[in-house]
């Protein structure tokens, strides 16, 4: 995962920027549940995720999946990608997330290989979603990123 910001500047950012990755095969797309070693959101079910620490959130974003999934660039096609987000960082008024998101597809060939910051994964229809406890406006995001791609998915 990205680093987190500095601890002694993290409570001076008003906008944390941070990467979602969504992988798709077939008609399925992976989730994956994170771990007890999370600080934040352990046990939630999400797409790969984390701290934008370099200038190109795409690029970080390949950091991001190969890290937490095994899975190279060469394994991935980017279909599509959403301009970023703010969301409202629930434990204070006057901060944001900043959520950089792309959707790849996946060689049916790649295999995971799950880090510390998950401890399992599900390749799921993209109509199963919402009976997951996920990371917050996980839904949102990838029916967004979806509808901006060129991948096809009967999406409620």
């Amino acid at each position: 995962m990205g680093k987190a910001p500095n601890p002694d500047s993290f409570n001076e950012i008003k906008e944390l920027p941070v990467v979602v990755g969504f992988l798709v095969r077939g008609n399925e797309v992976l989730l994956l549940r994170r771990s007890d070693n999370m600080p934040s959101f352990p046990h939630r079910w999400g797409g790969v995720h984390g701290f934008l620490d370099i200038d190109d959130p795409l690029e970080q974003t390949f950091q991001e999946i190969e890290e937490e999934t095994g899975i190279v660039r060469e394994k991935l096609t980017l279909l599509g990608k959403l301009e970023p987000r703010c969301y409202a960082d629930n434990s204070r008024d006057d901060r944001c997330w900043k959520v950089f998101t792309f959707l790849f597809e996946v060689s049916l060939k790649a295999e995971i290989r799950l880090d510390w910051e998950n401890d399992d994964y599900l390749w799921i229809s993209p109509l199963h979603l919402s009976r997951y406890t996920t990371m917050p406006h996980l839904g949102e995001l990838f029916e967004a990123v979806v509808r901006e791609s060129r991948y096809s998915f009967d999406l409620p």
